[in-house]
């Protein structure tokens, strides 16, 4: 006895191996665009620095600044010591040297998680998956 449909389904299967690594770009991809309009920051420095790219070679990630984390998460206060003989930094237009700072803490904005559910809900993972499955047979 041989399963009827077996070439059919077997070609379905293998269409539809290739769904995580579609949802995984086009989240990426969306992810970015909703984070660049949703980041609460004053310069355009952390929105220009998120982009879509590969970790590991397989896995499709969302990248950007290490400030990004801090705006999200928020920091405790903490000092900040001159690892060589001074700090220099600008404030208002004056540049300033110091052999210790004290960083205040900052209030967390959380954006990056809210971001990553309004892509997901933007993509039609259901649908992709349905179309690759009719195409196949």
């Amino acid at each position: 006895m041989s399963l009827q449909g077996a070439a059919e389904l077997r070609a379905a299967m293998h269409a539809i191996q290739e769904v995580p690594a579609w949802v995984g770009s086009r989240w990426a991809d969306e992810d970015v665009r909703v984070l660049r309009s949703t980041i609460p920051a004053r310069s355009g420095r952390s929105r220009g620095s998120v982009r879509a790219g590969d970790t590991r070679g397989s896995t499709t990630a969302v990248l950007g600044s290490r400030t990004l984390d801090f705006i999200d998460a928020g920091s405790r206060a903490h000092d900040i010591i001159a690892k060589d003989k001074v700090l220099k930094f600008e404030q208002g237009g004056q540049t300033f040297f110091r052999k210790k700072v004290h960083k205040r803490s900052i209030a967390a904005r959380p954006f990056k998680r809210r971001a990553a559910e309004e892509a997901l809900d933007r993509i039609d993972v259901g649908g992709e998956l349905i179309a690759r499955w009719n195409r196949a047979v």
